[in-house]
């Protein structure tokens, strides 16, 4: 290969890399009306149990929840919060309900749980 043809080569080349970089670069921007509607499902699986599917808690589940004062309230509706999309039956003032053990699961398992409550 000329020198020539080695110049042309590495120009392509560095051309390549460059659009490479910027498809990148946009397909990372944060577009928040991407989120506002997706609902990422997280799945954690326990012996008793079996598989228990829960999404993230919205902005406003956090401001909700910032906003109740009693400790036992806050974790019925965080328990809801984060069940209530995988499991549209379950209503709020049932969560109650729910054996305990089922508590200390999701209070270990779920990564920002047991931080919460």
């Amino acid at each position: 290969m000329s020198k020539e043809e080695e110049r042309i080569a590495k120009e392509a080349e560095e051309a390549f890399a460059k659009r490479e970089r910027e498809r990148k670069e946009k397909a990372k921007r944060f577009n928040p009306a991407d989120f506002l509607n997706v609902r990422r499902i997280h799945t954690i699986y326990d012996e008793e149990f079996g598989e228990i599917q829960y999404t993230d808690l919205t902005i406003d589940d956090s401001l909700e929840l910032a906003k109740i004062e009693d400790k036992d309230e806050r974790i019925r509706f965080m328990v809801w919060a984060i069940l209530r999309h995988t499991y549209p039956d379950l209503k709020r003032e049932d969560v109650g309900k729910l054996p305990q053990p089922l508590l200390q699961v999701l209070t270990e398992k779920v990564p920002f749980f047991g931080s919460k409550s």
